[in-house]
């Protein structure tokens, strides 16, 4: 659908899921991976890119981590534009 409306679209799969080698994931490598996929995105697109970021389930809590980091370290003016939080979660246990 994205595709469809002119968006460009980029899934990743954090490192110790989907088609990703076996690791042991933690918070900071599942973050690490993200920004890695922020700062490939912006580049590739430039300056003038906007980008939303989508989060789904446990990439929620992935992606609210990453964009609040990236606006702290650009002082508000990362190439995020948007966050959406699709079947966040509601615990922490």
């Amino acid at each position: 659908m994205f595709l469809s409306l002119g968006y460009y679209v980029l899934a990743i799969d954090y490192r110790g899921f989907g088609d990703s080698s076996t690791v042991l994931l933690t918070e900071d490598t599942a973050v690490a991976d993200a920004r890695a996929a922020l700062a490939w995105i912006s580049a590739k697109l430039g300056e003038a890119c906007r980008v939303v970021v989508w989060g789904h389930s446990l990439g929620t809590a992935i992606s609210t981590h990453m964009v609040a980091e990236a606006d702290m370290e650009t002082g508000g003016s990362s190439s995020v534009r948007g966050l959406v939080l699709e079947s966040p979660l509601n615990n922490m246990r």
